[in-house]
């Protein structure tokens, strides 16, 4: 990600512009799922919780690492027992290989912007229209898009990407 196979920064303009190739590549992660509170008498609703974490090689990888958490609450209104609600935040940290690369970038005067993190506020609502088709309006806030790079709008490549707003609306049909 960040050397040449000639041990030059790919940043550097002396370089042979060949990245360093690597043999294999893994990564680690753990995930948890888990019901914390059951609404009496039905066991199908209630809250749970989930989080995930996961690891990856940094010499080969953009993202270093990143965590996932949030929580679903299911049938919580009498009315709609089939609705649900959720509310995620994810968090994934730039590999130090590429944070390396922008860093040589900047220092050979080719680059403007060291790449940290991009992080995600979510929230949604999944609505049972009829029995096997539901509607999920989803909003997100999304911190540093692209981990804090340069506008590809921007001639200049002085302006970084901008937080983002993103609205959605999934619909799903079972049958």
């Amino acid at each position: 990600m960040r050397w040449g196979a000639d041990g030059r920064s790919l940043a550097d303009p002396l370089s042979n512009g060949i990245a360093r190739r690597h043999r294999g590549d893994y990564g680690v992660y753990g995930m948890i799922d888990q019901t914390i509170w059951r609404k009496p008498g039905d066991d199908g609703k209630g809250v749970a919780v989930f989080s995930r974490v996961f690891a990856n090689p940094s010499d080969r990888n953009l993202i270093g690492w990143q965590v996932d958490a949030g929580m679903v609450f299911t049938g919580m209104i009498d009315a709609r027992p089939d609705d649900a609600f959720g509310l995620a935040l994810s968090y994934a940290r730039i590999s130090e290989s590429a944070r390396g690369l922008d860093a040589d970038a900047i220092r050979f005067g080719t680059g403007v912007f060291k790449r940290d993190y991009e992080a995600v506020i979510e929230a949604n609502y999944q609505w049972q229209i009829l029995p096997g088709w539901t509607l999920q309006p989803n909003i997100q806030y999304v911190f540093h898009p692209g981990g804090h790079v340069a506008d590809p709008m921007d001639p200049t490549g002085r302006t970084p990407i901008r937080n983002a707003l993103v609205v959605g609306l999934r619909s799903g049909w079972r049958y």
